[in-house]
């Protein structure tokens, strides 16, 4: 999978504030970018709503949440999440323990991530 067009587009999404690494969800439909997600460092009713355990929003809640077709859909979208360390190269951005539930439950099927390598590996 070439993640170098989504690499580049979270580097200038990126904000690097407060020594934070960012963390981006790409939605993809046929090699086309449906909807992004990125870690929300605020409380959000939708967290609530799904049950989900922290109070602010992962990069992959963000982009359920961006989702612009009936979720049902999500079904047939590949998910790429990227994480950016301080410098700007990916590092691990593996579904945590609580967004993975999320997407399965949202249907999503194929899931790809960057690993400490720098890498990007389906789940």
């Amino acid at each position: 999978m070439n993640v170098l067009p989504l690499h580049k587009k979270a580097v200038e999404l990126a904000r690097f504030e407060y020594g934070f690494m960012d963390h981006f969800t790409f939605v993809l439909r046929r090699k086309k970018v449906i909807c992004i997600g990125q870690n929300q460092y605020r409380t959000h009713t939708f967290a609530r709503r799904h049950k989900y355990k922290y109070p602010f929003i992962h990069s992959e809640l963000d982009a359920v949440r961006n989702f612009p077709w009936p979720i049902k859909e999500l079904s047939k979208c590949r998910v790429v999440n990227l994480r950016l360390d301080m410098a700007g190269h990916l590092t691990m951005a593996a579904p945590c323990e609580y967004c993975l539930p999320l997407l399965d439950m949202f249907g999503a099927k194929e899931i790809w991530y960057s690993n400490w390598k720098g890498e990007v590996v389906e789940l």
